[in-house]
């Protein structure tokens, strides 16, 4: 094809529904990219093959990946298009496997986040039991409510963030592992590795961990502290 009749297509398949970014591989580079996988072993692949036997091609990102499936469909149909291939069979399984994934992991997390609270309303409940004379005589002498309270929320909070920053920790490291090692066994699916995304994630859990300090020792407050 000449490279008027690639841009001809390159302009219909951008104007398709649901294509977000379209880029165009031409088949030396496409070579080249297939050469670097050898790129570890003493190996022309040029040399071997002779005459590149690959084509020219698009690479395509939908804005939607639900719909990846229509939408390589509709470029299918496109005149001068060969071949289209997104993981066909793959793609369904995963976005399957993926649905269920993130129904689990919303009750593992809800569960974990009811026992977080359980466990630190028990602790500030045995606080309030082991100082209940101190907050006797605090109020003796004229100690406000909100005055005694106040220390048990701050203890709450604080297991909350001790909490929180040790699930940081395991995570930060974990992460950083399953993305040093998935970038080369699973290079097709595309992991988040930018810190200020990370960062926004981190602070969202450290956020969590004083929410469930907070509530957790209100509970445990309005329950045992009869002040």
């Amino acid at each position: 094809m000449t490279d008027n009749e690639l841009q001809a297509i390159e302009s219909v398949i951008k104007d398709t529904a649901g294509v977000q970014e379209v880029t165009f591989v031409p088949k030396e580079e496409a070579l080249q990219r297939l050469q670097a996988k050898f790129s570890e072993e003493d190996y022309d692949l040029q040399q071997t093959l002779g005459k590149n036997p690959l084509p020219n091609s698009f690479e395509i990102k939908a804005v939607n990946p639900q719909e990846v499936a229509q939408v390589a469909q509709v470029i299918g149909e496109i005149p001068g298009i060969y071949k289209v291939n997104y993981g066909q069979g793959v793609v369904e399984r995963l976005f399957q496997v993926t649905k269920w994934v993130r129904i689990l992991s919303i009750v593992f997390m809800v569960i974990l986040a009811l026992g977080a609270i359980f466990l630190i309303a028990t602790t500030i409940r045995l606080a309030i039991f082991s100082r209940r004379k101190e907050i006797y005589l605090m109020k003796l002498i004229g100690a406000t409510d909100w005055f005694v309270r106040w220390p048990f929320f701050i203890e709450g909070i604080l297991i909350g963030v001790i909490g929180a920053l040790i699930a940081i920790g395991l995570l930060s490291g974990g992460y950083t592992s399953l993305i040093n090692n998935a970038q080369t066994a699973l290079f097709f699916i595309p992991l988040v590795s930018q810190q200020s995304i990370l960062i926004q994630v981190y602070l969202a859990l450290a956020a969590v961990g004083v929410s469930l300090g907070t509530i957790g020792t209100y509970i445990s407050i309005n329950r045992f502290l009869n002040v």
